[in-house]
């Protein structure tokens, strides 16, 4: 679940306001994750993610641009038949001749169609409309928190994104699987470490309703999500309590087995920061000999400080693996909140 930015990696795992952006309570305590999880996103058809020339025999031409298609595009329909999925797409165009094709995609919640010519490649002898798609992502992550109540959860501190164009993926569905942790390669400076987990599939673990900057968030179907040895609830902590200094965070970074440890809360930023509304300092040696601090697949480690739970892993310093960046949990419940009422008012 990570994304390079220059010298900064992601890391894809007392009452607060009275009401939440959803309408909802803000709830005084949650149950703090810890354990991995894998996730699955769908977009619900094919996701434009890049234009690409097609090279004819009369040189390069774009069928898909002149017709008005763009990058964030998603392709539902091509003559008339319904496509959600990338493997499906040669069934689509074996037949073509060369003829207008009808496409239908959903720009900013919008359906449009249009209906244009593809263009016959001169190496490959097939007809293509010059875009690069995507219909779904997997990953490893990291579940932040559970509030058994609303069964609404919270991950990964940061949203996942396509690793080309930077975009968040757009969300028609997703769901999640049991993970463990199957081995850890280290970060060192300059090079992000990973966990490399393995996947229990097949079974409806929990959904996810909303891909934002701030998250992935959903409805836990499975309390076995959270491991063989859940927490109890805590206390949620507010951003204007959050100080520099001693702290701890929960993470999976060996089988199924969570464990506590130590880092330092160096700086506040503040709310305005997006994911990173903190920096944090691993200084738990036992963590540092497994891991070399933070790596792929720590997003959404809960941070607890003073026995609250006050925020979420999500950025790890590639030059310096030990430091890295948090947001507030406060940030995370109100995107959680929208994503539950959300669904609620479409069910």
């Amino acid at each position: 679940m990570q994304k390079l930015r220059n010298i900064i990696a992601i890391c894809l795992i007392i009452s607060l306001a009275p009401v939440s952006a959803a309408g909802l309570e803000t709830p005084d305590s949650v149950v703090p994750g810890g354990h991995t999880i894998g996730v699955k996103l769908y977009t619900g058809g094919l996701w434009i993610i890049g234009m690409s020339p097609v090279v004819t025999k009369e040189g390069e031409t774009e069928p898909a641009r002149r017709a008005g298609l763009a990058e964030g595009d998603i392709v539902t329909h091509i003559n008339g038949k319904e496509i959600k999925e990338l493997e499906k797409l040669s069934g689509f165009t074996a037949d073509w001749d060369g003829a207008p094709v009808h496409v239908r995609f959903v720009r900013d919640g919008k359906m449009i169609e249009t209906e244009f010519a593809p263009a016959l490649c001169a190496r490959e002898s097939i007809y293509k409309l010059g875009i690069w798609v995507r219909d779904s992502m997997a990953g490893i992550g990291t579940l932040t928190f559970y509030e058994p109540e609303s069964g609404l959860f919270g991950s990964l501190g940061h949203g996942i994104s396509d690793s080309g164009t930077g975009k968040l993926i757009p969300l028609d569905s997703g769901y999640l699987d049991y993970s463990e942790v199957e081995s850890v390669l280290r970060g060192e400076p300059g090079i992000p470490g990973e966990l490399h987990g393995i996947f229990r599939t097949g079974h409806d673990y929990g959904d996810v309703l909303s891909n934002t900057d701030s998250g992935l968030f959903g409805i836990v179907n499975d309390c076995d999500i959270l491991g063989p040895q859940p927490a109890e609830p805590v206390m949620v902590g507010p951003a204007g309590e959050v100080s520099a200094g001693p702290a701890v965070i929960r993470s999976n970074v060996e089988g199924d087995t969570v464990g506590e440890y130590q880092i330092e809360i160096l700086k506040i930023y503040g709310a305005e920061h997006e994911s990173r509304n903190f920096m944090l300092r691993v200084t738990d040696p036992l963590l540092l000999e497994k891991t070399g601090g933070i790596v792929q697949g720590m997003s959404g480690s809960p941070v607890l400080q003073n026995g609250k739970l006050i925020g979420a892993v999500t950025h790890v310093l590639v030059g310096d693996p030990k430091r890295g960046y948090g947001i507030f949990i406060e940030t995370m419940l109100r995107e959680g909140g929208g994503a539950l009422e959300e669904a609620q008012d479409a069910a």
